[in-house]
C-alpha cells in the first residue's frame, strides 16, 4: 500500500502548523503566568 505522495505531504504541513502554534501559545501562556 503506497500512499498518494499529495495528500500526506498536505495534511503533514497542516498538522506541522497546528502544532507550532499550539506549542507557541503554550509557551507564551506560561510566560505570562
Amino acid at each position: 500500500m503506497i500512499p498518494e505522495p499529495h495528500e500526506p505531504f498536505d495534511i503533514n504541513r497542516k498538522d506541522d502548523s497546528i502544532f507550532l502554534l499550539g506549542s507557541m501559545f503554550t509557551v507564551f501562556f506560561l510566560f505570562l503566568l
